[in-house]
Order: structure tokens, then sequence, then C-alpha cells
């Protein structure tokens, strides 16, 4: 990719606790909404990046200026194992942490169950089968680094940058297409797709209206 105008986008290992961390802390901050969020901090730390990332099921890259995390996005390459082994591997962690999570706060157990319906409801299968698939399985800018000020100033947009960073980094791993599973009632990253040329879906999981956006990298 062409260096950037302003700050740089670099992938993570799973070794980078640090770095991990702050991720962990802009997922809560900007994905809050999610599912996994619901299970608390140490759970999206441990289930939703560093576990995924040292299995190899979860590529992670941030989007860094002025020593800040300004933005990041999380791709998979095997969307059905992403969380299902990880679980598997790691149950008695998993649980622990979950249990854990509601002694801190027994207010998340209505959340905690809206999360496992989600989880456990199937998502469509994708046109032309998973073989060739890459997902994006999370994508955050802070707000800062969104505006139209920040745009304009030094004209580019991060959630673009990041975007365009997942396609080449699957399309150079020998993919030929990417979805994200988007929000109906979030017109933003379906804007974002969009600008990509995606095709959409509309779907339902566990009763929420869903769009698959899919890109051809080909």
């Amino acid at each position: 990719m062409k260096p950037l105008p302003y700050g740089d986008i670099r992938t993570v290992s799973a070794t980078e606790a640090q770095v991990l961390e702050r991720v962990t802390a802009l997922h809560l901050e900007l994905l809050g909404f999610g599912p996994l969020a619901s299970f608390g901090p140490r759970t999206v730390l441990e289930f939703g990046y560093r576990l995924p990332m040292k299995s190899g099921h979860l590529q992670l890259a941030v989007y860094e200026a002025a020593g800040t995390i300004g933005g990041f996005i999380a791709i998979t390459t095997n969307p059905d194992a992403l969380y299902r082994q990880s679980v598997l591997r790691h149950l008695p962690r998993l649980a622990a942490l979950m249990v854990g999570s509601l002694l801190e706060s027994p207010r998340r157990l209505r959340d905690v169950a809206r999360a496992l319906r989600i989880w456990l409801a199937r998502t469509p299968a994708p046109e032309g089968g998973m073989a060739g698939l890459g997902e994006v399985a999370a994508i955050a800018v802070r707000p800062e680094y969104a505006d139209i000020q920040f745009v304009r100033r030094h004209r580019f947009r991060v959630s673009e940058a990041l975007l365009d960073h997942a396609i080449e980094t699957l399309r150079s791993q020998g993919f030929a297409r990417m979805r994200g599973l988007l929000d109906a009632d979030n017109p933003a990253p379906q804007l974002l797709y969009g600008r990509r040329g995606a095709r959409f879906r509309t779907f339902s999981q566990a009763g929420i209206p869903m769009v698959e956006a899919t890109i051809d990298l080909r």
C-alpha cells in the first residue's frame, strides 16, 4: 500500500500486550453494542483478540498517529472457526471469565443472554460458499480521526485506509472475496463498503436486522 499522508497502519502480533489492551479499550468504547463487549474487558481481550490471533484465526492491524491508536481492523481467514475453536480449546478459561464478569456486574446477565443468542444464531451462507472468503470481524475509528476536519486536513479517511489494508492483506493471501456483517440500522459502515463496490444482502440474526456486504477481491 502507498504511505498514508498522516500516520501509518501496521499489523499487530499476539505478543504485543499493551497494544492489545489499548485495542480492547477502544473496542469497548466504540463497539460496546456488540455481543462480545457484554462479557467485559478481560473476555474481549482474551477471546476477542489474543487467543484467536495466537491460533492464527485472526489478524489485527492498527492505525497509529502521534503515538495514538486512532483505529483498528480485525480480519479472519476462517470465519467458521474464529470463535468456535477458541471456545472449545479454552472453555474453562472462558467460563471463569464469564463468571468473574457477572460477579463484577450482575446487570450484565441480560446482555450476556442476548450475546449468546446472537452467537448461537446462524449467519447466512455466503454466495459462492466459504471457500476463498475472508471476513472483517471488527473495525473502529476514534471520532476525532473520522470527523470532517481530519479528512479535510489530511485528505484521506482512516476507515477507508483500514478497509483497503484488509483488502490488500486478504488479496495477497489468495482470497477471492471479503465480507462484513453489518447492523442494518447503522448506515456508515454500509457507505464504507459501498465505496469499495460491495454487494449487499439483508438477513436477520437472532431477530436483529443485519446486512451482509461482500467485496470481490479478484
